[in-house]
């Protein structure tokens, strides 16, 4: 489990970039416990979340009313900024003293 400073920690959910009518964003209090994600929403019903991988990949965590086609488009747009979403992980977690933790890969046999 990371080390947090309470003091300093805020529990937001910081957005990474909204892009059309998708939110992309984390949630902070998860960033204690999780390895880095995101999060990313179209109105109440529409959401998804992605694992982020150290190497820059990502994997789909779960999704919720999004289609095949929505959660290909979303993970595209995910790759193409993945650098600016690690980034403003990195950066959050600093700022509120989270150790940065990113999801391992499984050895396949």
């Amino acid at each position: 489990m990371p080390i947090c400073n309470r003091s300093t920690f805020t529990p937001v959910t910081p957005t990474y970039f909204i892009l059309a009518a998708w939110r992309y964003f984390a949630r902070s209090f998860e960033l204690l416990y999780e390895p880095c994600h995101v999060h990313v929403q179209s109105g109440p019903k529409r959401l998804c979340k992605f694992w982020i991988f150290s190497d820059g990949s990502v994997q789909l965590a779960n999704s919720k009313g999004m289609s095949k086609r929505e959660l290909s488009a979303v993970e595209a747009v995910i790759q193409a900024e993945i650098q600016v979403i690690k980034d403003a992980c990195e950066s959050y977690c600093y700022q509120n003293a989270i150790a940065v933790n990113y999801k391992t890969k499984r050895a396949t046999w």
